[in-house]
């Protein structure tokens, strides 16, 4: 499958282009069958270390009790634990 602003722009040679096919091409490879993911492929980079001050605070919110002002501060706080 090519998109046609890749085939305007002659992007369809770019790698991201290349996976983004195969990514696409695997459902249609499956035909109903459960898609096998490569333990090996490149991995998303984690936005947070494993442990982390502003995380275990979040970790620790109770979010369904919090007002939306509190929710407020509390995102401000975690911002600024953050900078």
């Amino acid at each position: 499958m090519t998109y046609p602003v890749a085939q305007l722009a002659d992007l369809s040679q770019l790698p991201i282009i290349q996976r983004a096919n195969e990514i696409m091409a695997e459902p249609e490879k499956a035909s109903g069958r459960a898609v096998k993911i490569d333990p090996h492929a490149v991995q998303q980079a984690m936005l947070f270390p494993e442990s982390s001050p502003p995380l275990n605070k979040l970790k620790e919110l109770d979010i369904n009790s919090l007002s939306s002002i509190e929710a407020l501060n509390k995102l401000y706080e975690l911002k600024k634990d953050l900078e």
